[in-house]
């Protein structure tokens, strides 16, 4: 018989896992304190449709943050939360997914994991027949990042798109995007130049010499594993700078599977992993230089096939039907070349109507 194994050899992955469950529970009713604090804020306030009405003065009368950051340090035993401001800045939502903090942060509150600019967009104050119930001047849900950091956020102001009143109202975003474009187009010139000098000198060498910096993406994918195999959705992976870009991660992962395989990736030559993509949504260049590739192996496909969640992803760009469209009386009727040949009516004299009973 083997002698059982001692605890010293297993301490460490023992401490790992309780540490994790507690730090889950932690987290859990520290969420459930922020939705708590949230209610007692708003128990005075009409709600309809899961929406509060809020008096026009509520930007003045609503509770602080720091009042909550307070709070949560005296019930948890923590220092304070940092409570921060953008001010008299405006962000949008595609701003925000492209913050490289808030931009990671998903809640899991709608059955499906949800980015706070996916949140914004749904915004009564934007989407007025939306399902979530999500407004500005309440607290939203909150988020979790890949670090297991916990988000609470506010919208304090929204304001649709609309045509500007006056040139001044917009003269500052058309000279940064002015700007933008000038210094986009002038790199995507000089984009085989740039691509030389990374293979010579580095990533850093060039970041350096435009002003940039080396950042890394540790998850490089058209379809997140995790999110898939739950789900049936394709959930794309985000590079710095230029975000979920569909085009710019193909051309990434175009190169990655083009790379030989006999030996680990990080041997080949620098040179030989290092490619540049212009990504013109971001109006941005990325110089890229893969370390690793990451293969599906059988196993992992079969398991996904088996589970029934390549069938969702695979519909998942198919264009939405609208039945009543499709199937109604006008589409019908062009269909099978239907036509009255007397829309006014019969031009006979037609028997009365039965009567009613």
């Amino acid at each position: 018989d083997k002698p059982a194994p001692s605890y010293e050899a297993y301490a460490a992955k023992v401490r790992e896992a309780v540490e994790r469950r507690l730090l889950k529970d932690r987290m859990e009713r520290a969420t459930s304190a922020v939705r708590d604090w949230s209610r007692i804020s708003l128990k005075d306030i009409p709600v309809e449709g899961g929406i509060y009405k809020l008096p026009a003065d509520w930007k003045t009368r609503q509770p602080a943050l720091a009042s909550l950051a307070s709070e949560l340090a005296q019930k948890f035993l923590i220092p304070a939360p940092a409570v921060a401001s953008s001010g008299d800045v405006w962000f949008t939502a595609s701003e925000i997914d492209n913050n490289a903090f808030l931009g990671k942060a998903t809640t899991q509150d709608f059955g499906q994991p949800m980015r706070i600019g996916e949140l914004v967009k749904e915004l009564r104050d934007f989407n007025k027949d939306g399902r979530l119930p999500v407004q500005s001047g309440v607290i939203g849900p909150v988020v979790k990042t890949p670090n297991d950091d916990l988000i609470i956020w506010r919208i304090t102001e929204a304001q649709p798109a609309h045509e500007p009143s006056s040139m001044d109202e917009v003269r500052d975003a058309v000279v940064r995007d002015a700007t933008a474009q000038a210094r986009y187009d002038a790199l995507v010139l000089k984009a085989a130049q740039i691509g030389e000098e990374a293979k010579k000198d580095g990533l850093d060498a060039v970041a350096k010499t435009y002003g940039s910096s080396v950042e890394k993406a540790p998850s490089v994918h058209l379809a997140d594993p995790a999110v898939l195999r739950q789900y049936g959705i394709r959930f794309p992976g985000n590079m710095p700078k230029a975000g979920q870009d569909l085009d710019a991660l193909r051309a990434v992962l175009a190169k990655a599977v083009s790379l030989p395989t006999a030996n680990p990736i990080s041997t080949l030559p620098d040179s030989d992993r290092t490619l540049v993509v212009p990504v013109p949504s971001k109006l941005t260049v990325m110089v890229v230089r893969i370390n690793d590739v990451k293969p599906l192996t059988i196993e992992d496909f079969r398991a996904l096939e088996a589970g029934g969640s390549l069938r969702g992803a695979m519909a998942q760009d198919e264009p939405k039907i609208d039945w009543k469209v499709a199937f109604g009386k006008d589409a019908v009727a062009k269909r099978t070349g239907f036509e009255l040949k007397n829309p006014k009516g019969p031009d006979r004299v037609m028997t009365p109507d039965a009567p009613a009973f």
